[in-house]
């Protein structure tokens, strides 16, 4: 299984390449614990790949919505200094040093559904993470081990008492290849299928066996893009789902996960809402719901 190294202090790349696949690297308000671009271009050259976590403090997301859109703004203008794809995923702190009652998670969800930019991904334990995955909050999952464990829904795991190397650094099991890293992974190009281009692709899932699916907006449209032995088809997701008239999506990488069978896509309109589309692969059709 692949590890990732995530550090707040400046280490040895060289001597993490030596064992571990990628590092993860923070973005925030404060300074010395950030990646730098000629980190993040070091790490590049040796092949390491690059994630982002934002984490303000302990417990940054009992700060709310108004925390949420700081903390986005931050995030994605730093993660812009450094060259950060932007398709790539941005981890946010759910919950940190220790987990949280189930009577703030209500906040946490504030200030993940305040988030925007780049997809987001959550960070703690297994039950608060999960949720935010299951509302549409969050598209990526990274639980620390002691915290409830792990499940196939999540992409990165947070390891106790392992060997570091000498290294100061946390080691984590890749548990999902796409896990919102940079370079994001080789995926389709649908540019054959009659909405065409690349800009805003989301990252390619696998809805159906034998199928690749991937999600655009083009032209102020949420388009499904479906491809079954190189022959590509495409619907609106808005149209889909029974919404009339349609809302108008600007520019943005729609948020997908997979979980249990079901399809869930979440994007903002040009009014700011957050939209909520979900499919099961069995039974098919699209439901929708606005995000409160």
């Amino acid at each position: 299984m692949a590890q990732v190294a995530d550090f707040s202090s400046p280490q040895s790349l060289t001597a993490i390449k030596e064992h571990f696949s990628g590092i993860i690297r923070y973005v925030s308000d404060f300074a010395p614990k950030n990646i730098t671009p000629d980190e993040f271009n070091r790490a590049r050259s040796l092949g390491l790949s690059v994630a982002l976590i934002c984490e303000q403090g302990r417990q940054p997301a009992l700060r709310g919505a108004a925390g949420g859109q700081h903390d986005a703004a931050i995030a994605n203008e730093q993660a812009d200094e450094v060259g950060y794809d932007r398709n790539a995923t941005i981890y946010y702190v759910a919950e940190d040093p220790n987990v949280l009652p189930r009577s703030s998670w209500p906040i946490v969800e504030d200030y993940f559904r305040a988030l925007s930019g780049r997809p987001r991904g959550a960070y703690g334990g297994l039950a608060l993470v999960t949720n935010l995955m299951n509302k549409g909050l969050a598209s990526k999952g990274w639980v620390v081990q002691t915290w409830g464990g792990t499940s196939p829904q999540v992409h990165l795991e947070q390891l106790v008492e392992v060997n570091t190397f000498g290294l100061v650094i946390d080691v984590d099991n890749v548990l999902q290849a796409d896990f919102g890293q940079h370079p994001r992974p080789v995926g389709p190009t649908p540019t054959d299928a009659p909405t065409g281009g690349e800009m805003g692709i989301s990252t390619a899932v696998s809805f159906r066996a034998g199928q690749v699916d991937v999600f655009q907006v083009k032209a102020g449209t949420l388009w499904h893009k479906w491809d079954i032995a190189g022959n590509w088809s495409n619907e609106s997701v808005a149209k889909a789902a029974g919404l009339n008239p349609q809302p108008t999506f600007p520019d943005q990488v729609p948020s997908v996960s997979l979980l249990g069978g079901q399809c869930i896509v979440t994007v903002e309109d040009d009014g700011g809402r957050g939209w909520f589309f979900s499919q099961n692969a069995k039974r098919g059709g699209w439901g929708v719901a606005e995000l409160p």
